[in-house]
C-alpha cells in the first residue's frame, strides 16, 4: 500500500477494530504516511488480540470485546472516525489529516 501511495486503506472483516499507521521516509519533509483501518465489530471476541505489549509499533488501537460500528466524518482536509458500541457509546475515535507527516 505504501508503495503506491495509498492514504488510508479500510476493510472490515477481522471481528476487531482496529486502527494502524506507517511512514515510509522520502528524505524530505514529506514522509508517505499511510493509515490502515479495520471496522469489524459487528462480530466482537472470534479472535484472540495480541496483548498490548505485544503489538507493533505500528499499531494504535485494537479492541474486540464490543459489537458496535463506526461513523465516518469526511471533509476535503481530514476524516474522524468513531467506534462506536451496540449501545451508541464512543469507545474510540480518530482523526487522520490530509497533512499529516507522521503517525
Amino acid at each position: 500500500m505504501e508503495s503506491v501511495g495509498v492514504d488510508l486503506w479500510v476493510n472490515g472483516h477481522d471481528h476487531t477494530a482496529q486502527v494502524a499507521c506507517s511512514v515510509v521516509k522520502d528524505g524530505s519533509q514529506s514522509n508517505k504516511v499511510t493509515h490502515f483501518m479495520t471496522n469489524g465489530v459487528g462480530g466482537y471476541d472470534l479472535h484472540a488480540l495480541r496483548a498490548q505489549s505485544e503489538w507493533s509499533q505500528e499499531t494504535q488501537y485494537a479492541n474486540n470485546t464490543y459489537h458496535g460500528f463506526a461513523v465516518h466524518r469526511v471533509t476535503k482536509d481530514s476524516i474522524a472516525t468513531y467506534f462506536l458500541d451496540d449501545k451508541g457509546d464512543v469507545q474510540h475515535d480518530f482523526v487522520i489529516r490530509r497533512t499529516r507527516t507522521t503517525c
